[in-house]
């Protein structure tokens, strides 16, 4: 299908006409550039609105200290009014102190709870719309890649999959074989994708590729256990700080550090 002004097209409308023309490329081309363009734009509102709270966050707390140094000045006051109590002996001039004082307390005090609640309001209101904000931006529309990992943790086991080390534990090197990622990551949807990861060691940057393999993922927050690399032969990895990687159609998206370190009985 030859469309001649197709730059012109809005997402809505790209996305009716491949509706009626699935297996365009030039709309499918298009769509996934507006969709993309269009998570950009979610993503640069979400962090002025970000800002915009924190600012707001930082006025609460000018006028929390705000509020604690009235009350000291007002503690102060109390101090006075009751050295003056006893000086005056009730008489009219203490009176009149006293009641300028009450004045000064509540006057102050209206004045701090009206602006706490406007900024509370304000604070509730932005809470509120980044909250629809963030539901409006459907996984599925990130189109570049069907999931976002948001953590690594790194494993050793041996030839058959038995976990010689758990995640998260200190990993020696004279029982490394093969080490074992798991991910936690974000689905955009349920079905396979293949993916693989790089391990690089920081002090003379050797590098090992693992091969590609073919994993289920699930929409929505889940963790996924990737095949180990290495060798069956303990003390495979050299003690050192490490770089894995993930990849996902020669796209990165992931990266994190690891240390093995060296066994006493290795030294």
């Amino acid at each position: 299908m030859n469309i001649k002004n197709i730059d012109s097209l809005s997402l809505e409308e790209c996305q009716k006409l491949l509706a009626a023309n699935p297996n365009d490329e030039q709309l499918q081309t298009r769509c996934r550039y507006l969709q993309i363009k269009h998570v950009e734009e979610l993503r640069k509102n979400l962090a002025v609105k970000e800002r915009n709270l924190q600012s707001i966050l930082k006025q609460i707390d000018l006028l929390e200290y705000e509020k604690k140094r009235i009350d000291d000045k007002l503690h102060k006051v109390a101090i006075q009014r009751d050295i003056n109590e006893k000086k005056l002996e009730r008489s009219n001039t203490f009176k009149y102190l006293f009641l300028i004082t009450t004045f000064l307390f509540f006057i102050s005090t209206i004045f701090f709870l009206v602006r706490y609640r406007s900024i509370s309001k304000n604070t509730d209101s932005i809470h509120m719309q980044d909250s629809l904000d963030i539901n409006t931006i459907h996984i599925k529309d990130l189109v570049d890649a069907p999931i976002i990992v948001t953590d690594i943790a790194i494993g050793n086991s041996d030839n058959d999959g038995g976990m010689e080390t758990e995640y998260g534990e200190t990993i020696e090197d004279v029982n490394t074989m093969f080490l074992k990622p798991k991910i936690t990551y974000v689905g955009a949807n349920d079905g396979p994708v293949t993916l693989y990861y790089k391990i690089q060691r920081l002090s003379d940057n050797y590098t090992s590729v693992s091969e590609g393999s073919e994993y289920m993922i699930y929409t929505g927050k889940n963790t996924l256990e990737l095949d180990g690399w290495g060798n069956k032969k303990p003390g495979n990895w050299e003690a050192g700080k490490y770089v894995i990687s993930i990849w996902y159609c020669d796209k990165k998206i992931a990266e994190d550090t690891f240390d093995i370190h060296k066994s006493q009985d290795s030294e």
